[in-house]
């Protein structure tokens, strides 16, 4: 009898201190919460690729259905990308710098560059002048095969510059950025997309490569300064992108 009570309180005390830890890693980030980040984003990433037919999140639908929607209105300039330009309100940033332009953002969470590729129509519809392009970490993230990886993202970029560019549009590339400490492991795919990134520039007078990690990530690596996460930026990330592309956004090539 004695022997089931103490099963019972250990059960208990177990328990408590599960639901104590699970509370300390969700709420205040403690350890392993970024390791959980990273097996989730590893190996149950949120938009998924299966036999080159994009598979996506219902995040993607929602935002492409509001981009739609908001293509009426059109603009003189388009971001578009993944979270990374998700999260960033550019409109406001720019508008801070009292520049007279008229900025969408069409970054998605999650997003990869097959699934810019499937809305490129909506990038027409806006009649916007200039696009400003950073995609591709997220394709990265999920292949098992980076080399592949890399090569798969740069079809898709060839195949977004081409179509754009056939509309009129200028493209402006801004280098995948590197991402920090915790993924290091993707930098050297980073930089080999980067580099095919600025052959395909070179190629095409309406096309410019804009080099972000210069200033965000000088040493090959994201400045921890600009992100809490070691892939996405903080204000301050933003305010330093917002300085190296001023002058593309306002002024024509």
């Amino acid at each position: 009898m004695l022997g089931n009570r103490v099963i019972l309180f250990l059960l208990v005390v177990f328990l408590l201190l599960s639901f104590l830890v699970g509370m300390l890693v969700t709420h205040y980030q403690a350890f392993p919460y970024q390791q959980i980040k990273i097996f989730k984003q590893r190996f149950f990433p949120e938009v998924t690729l299966i036999q080159n037919t994009a598979v996506y999140s219902n995040y993607y639908y929602r935002q492409v259905s509001q981009h739609q929607y908001l293509a009426n209105n059109k603009y003189d300039v388009v971001f578009l990308g993944d979270s990374l330009t998700d999260e960033a309100d550019w409109q406001s940033f720019f508008s801070h710098q009292q520049l007279p332009i008229t900025i969408a953002n069409f970054g998605i969470m999650g997003d990869t560059s097959a699934g810019v590729v499937d809305r490129l129509e909506t990038i027409y519809k806006t009649e916007a002048k200039k696009v400003f392009l950073m995609i591709g970490i997220n394709d990265l993230f999920q292949g098992k095969n980076h080399e592949k990886g890399v090569d798969d993202v740069f079809k898709n970029y060839r195949t977004i510059v081409e179509a754009l560019t056939n509309k009129n549009i200028e493209v402006y590339i801004q280098s995948c950025l590197f991402v920090g400490p915790a993924y290091q492991y993707l930098n050297k795919h980073v930089n080999a997309l980067n580099l095919k990134l600025q052959t395909l520039a070179k190629q095409n007078s309406a096309v410019l490569y804009i080099d972000l990690n210069k200033g965000l990530a000088s040493s090959s690596l994201l400045n921890t300064d600009y992100s809490s996460d070691d892939i996405h930026l903080n204000a301050e990330g933003y305010r330093v992108w917002v300085d190296l592309i001023k002058g593309y956004v306002v002024n024509s090539r």
